[in-house]
Order: structure tokens, then sequence, then C-alpha cells
């Protein structure tokens, strides 16, 4: 399919998507997800999942964070270890 404006799809239930080996989709600007209760992204034993609430949990068996510059955290309570 190619459209040279804007496309809407509007669904009254649920949409599924399946791929056999992948999928890519690819956004020159912007790309907002808006979930009313929760976003998950997993990925064998990795798993992101954001919650309506504003908790945001991720789950693995190692976590990577590399940096170029600071890392800044603010909370009112950081627990280390």
């Amino acid at each position: 399919m190619t459209v040279g404006g804007i496309h809407t799809l509007n669904v009254g239930g649920a949409i599924y998507e399946s791929a056999v080996t992948a999928s890519s989709e690819v956004v020159g600007g912007i790309k907002t997800i808006d979930a009313h209760d929760e976003i998950v992204f997993r990925c064998g034993k990795s798993e992101l999942r954001m919650l309506s609430d504003g908790t945001v949990r991720i789950k693995g068996k190692n976590l990577i964070i590399e940096k170029e510059e600071n890392i800044n955290m603010t909370a009112s309570r950081i627990d280390l270890n």
C-alpha cells in the first residue's frame, strides 16, 4: 500500500499482526504510541513495561546503560544495591 498523504485506520475491536521472520517500521519524524492502560515490549527474557499510573518496570538478565555524558536521577529516595 502506498499513501501520498495521511492514512487513518479505525478499528472497533482489536488488531493483531503476525510476521513469520521480521517486521520493521521507519518514521521520518516523531512516532507516538498512546495506550490507556499499559505498553509492553518483550523480547525473550527481557521486558519493558509502562503502566498508566507512571510505573516503568524493566526486567532482564543484564541491564547495560551506555552514556556519553552524565546520568541524572531525581527521586525522593534512590536505593542502590
